[in-house]
């Protein structure tokens, strides 16, 4: 630290209190709008989701957030802060800790110190509990602060509010260009399935599988490391439609399971039962799996007329035409929903001849790896940002700013 600089605890630079407990019971008074863990986030607030309970008029002095009040979460993401800069007073609740900064401390020295200890990993030696931490209010009151004079504070904070501003800019572009380079396939794929193949044969799902198989079901007693052969599930086919691998679990299979459920490179596998968002992914299983996999009850798996290449049916179920024709065939509850072969076998797909299939796949093949690339790219810059950000505010508090 640089000499000059003092360390106090923040009990002794700064007022500080949690919210009020939210108990519709107990709490009486006037309903009033209050912030909530989830409503702050790193430098700022999100109010698009603000809920009112009551208060009385003599608890308004200690639960509200003021002009150049820190709000610090004590739970949930324990150590998250943002500034309140609004006219207008709000109320706070006992997930947050509301800081009133002293004359020998700035608040956005204090937010910008947090964020710090967040991303060194520094702050969680502060929480409490082991699976759901806390940031106490006796940890906050304790913290040890850096302080040197308000003038390099304020200078400092200068120099940091800058940097952030334009670290802000570049991650916006960066995001952006990501957003770009995930969009280029999927525009491709509706440009070709809603209007390169809408004069194409369509053939409906039932009329081109040979074969739909669902899969084993096994309880957790029958799944373990040690047993012979691998288990592919829902979550080994990824988000954006294609395998993933990393099979953990295994299971033990009698001979006449393994040769009817055994899978083989270029069956396509289709998620039948998961979240609203996520049911109906599918992918195609790229290689010959070392060890002798079988599938779980909530993937089916299809093989196809010889006519049929698998992959071009991989592509047409990504895109946008094949997708609305699934959403309304979705059912079950808010949290489990099912799509089945029954549903699935009246879905027409524009089927060119093969020929045609193979150059399209081997199109989208390098449209892919060339969205990978950019992808992984932009991610790395991603990291770049974030590494040069910490940089940034460890030397800020190391004082090396100039």
């Amino acid at each position: 630290m640089k000499a000059g600089w003092e360390v106090k605890p923040l009990e002794e630079v700064a007022d500080h209190c949690l919210g009020k407990m939210l108990d519709k019971h107990k709490n009486k008074g006037t309903p009033r709008p209050y912030l909530r863990n989830i409503n702050v986030r790193w430098f700022d607030f999100d109010l698009t989701d603000v809920k009112e309970m009551r208060f009385e008029d003599h608890e308004c002095h200690r639960y509200t957030v003021q002009r150049d009040d820190v709000v610090i979460c004590e739970g949930g993401y324990p150590g998250r802060c943002a500034i309140w800069n609004e006219d207008e007073p709000i109320f706070f609740q006992k997930a947050l800790h509301r800081v009133r900064c002293g004359s020998e401390l700035r608040p956005e020295w204090l937010a910008y110190y947090l964020s710090h200890m967040d991303a060194s990993g520094d702050l969680t030696s502060h929480f409490s509990g082991t699976g759901i931490q806390h940031f106490t209010g006796k940890a906050l009151g304790t913290l040890p602060i850096p302080l040197p004079p308000l003038d390099e504070q304020r200078r400092i904070v200068a120099v940091l509010d800058a940097a952030h501003e334009a670290l802000a800019r570049a991650r916006a572009n960066v995001e952006a260009n990501l957003a770009d380079a995930s969009d280029v396939v999927q525009a491709e794929l509706t440009e070709l399935f809603d209007r390169k193949l809408e004069s194409c044969e369509t053939r409906t799902f039932d009329e081109i599988k040979s074969e739909t198989l669902i899969g084993l079901l096994r309880n957790k007693a029958e799944q373990s490391a040690d047993r012979a052969y691998d288990y592919l599930k829902m979550q080994h086919i990824a988000n954006d439609n294609r395998y993933k691998g990393g099979i953990a679990d295994r299971i033990d299979c009698t001979p006449e399971e393994l040769r009817k459920f055994r899978l083989a490179k270029g069956d396509f596998l289709f998620n039948t039962r998961n979240s609203r968002e996520l049911v109906g992914k599918s992918c195609v299983l790229e290689t010959e799996p070392d060890n002798p996999t079988v599938h779980n009850n909530n993937v089916m798996r299809v093989r196809f007329n010889p006519e049929i290449i698998p992959h071009y049916i991989a592509l047409a179920f990504r895109s946008q035409r094949i997708r609305r024709e699934i959403e309304p065939l979705k059912s079950g509850t808010t949290s489990v929903v099912a799509i089945y072969y029954n549903a699935l076998r009246n879905i027409r797909i524009p089927i060119p001849d093969q020929r045609s299939q193979s150059f399209i796949v081997e199109r989208f093949e390098r449209l892919d790896d060339l969205g990978q690339r950019l992808s992984s790219r932009y991610n790395r810059q991603l990291t770049d940002l974030t590494d040069l950000r910490q940089s940034l505010l460890a030397a800020a508090f190391r004082g090396e700013l100039t």
